[in-house]
């Protein structure tokens, strides 16, 4: 461990947290630490240990692409009364769906 690791932080920061959940977020951020080449486990590795816990992974594929935004909004081409405006290309092509 680093040596300017503040543990009341780090408790104030994870209430409610068990025994076994405060040893994964050593290990989690121990395994940070590995990855940025750290000499020790720092508080900046413990924060995001603790945010990985409490909000889990960070999801990089949750970004929608072009073509699969566009893909999705298909099914609205063709939609049934009474809005008949809203299948119209005109309409479409304004709202970006086209």
């Amino acid at each position: 461990m680093a040596p300017g690791v503040d543990w009341e932080v780090i408790a104030r920061g994870t209430p409610g947290f068990s025994g076994a959940e405060l040893a994964n977020l050593v290990n989690v951020a121990a395994l940070k630490a590995a990855l940025d080449s750290a000499a020790a486990v720092g508080m900046a590795q413990l924060e995001h240990a603790k945010d990985r816990i409490m909000m889990g992974a960070e999801r990089k594929s949750a970004v929608i692409t072009e073509e699969n935004r566009k893909s999705t909004a298909r099914p609205a081409r063709c939609c049934p009364q009474p809005h008949p405006t809203r299948c119209e290309p005109s309409f479409l092509a304004v709202t970006g769906i086209l």
